[in-house]
């Protein structure tokens, strides 16, 4: 009941980032919904470290491309954490043609040691010398498919983007600055990455 109040609130009063998302999904063809419930989503992406297996969470201004020569899709939302104030914008691409192993990156911080993270495996990256010092890399998966994984457009994206989290698995591919909304004027950037 209470997030078709929400929903209510926001159709007849809209806030300045709604309208923004709106103006975008029109300007580029991408479809737009205000909200979608966080139970609807596949039990595989919710089992994701991200989303701490807390059901009460919200997806706001989704906006979604299919593309068709992936057989999936590309989304982009706001994910509101249950209880907190803090948003972040998420880029969510799936695609049944895609394999993926279970992976998670994070950008380090200087408090690690403090939280007592564990650190994750290093894997030198051909021509990104600095990558295991902006990032933590959390997976079973062999270096030699990581390396076949990770191409150098993407390897690129993280370096242009160190606070980016990134979570896969299967046919799902996460990713955002965590408790950072992605600016208007840079939504259609991360779509088209997507």
């Amino acid at each position: 009941m209470k997030t078709i109040i929400e929903d209510l609130k926001d159709t007849f009063w809209s806030s300045e980032r709604r309208l923004d998302m709106m103006q975008i999904a029109k300007k580029h063809n991408y479809q737009f919904r205000n909200s979608q419930s966080f139970l609807t989503l596949d039990l595989e992406l919710k089992a994701f470290d991200f989303f701490d297996n807390d059901n009460n969470h919200k997806l706001k201004y989704l906006l979604s491309q299919s593309l068709a020569s992936l057989s999936g899709s590309v989304e982009l939302f706001d994910f509101h954490r249950n209880g907190q104030d803090k948003v972040t914008t998420l880029l969510l691409i799936k695609s049944v043609l895609l394999e993926l192993p279970k992976f998670k990156i994070e950008a380090r911080s200087k408090w690690d040691w403090i939280k007592r993270k564990s650190k994750g495996r290093n894997i030198e990256f051909m021509g990104f010398p600095d990558f295991n010092q902006l990032f933590h890399l959390y997976t079973d998966a062999t270096p030699r498919a990581m390396k076949n994984l990770f191409r150098e457009e993407f390897l690129d994206f993280l370096m242009e983007h160190p606070k980016c989290y990134v979570e896969a698995h299967q046919e799902y591919l996460l990713l955002g600055n965590k408790e950072e909304k992605i600016e208007a004027r840079a939504v259609p950037e991360w779509m088209e990455y997507g």
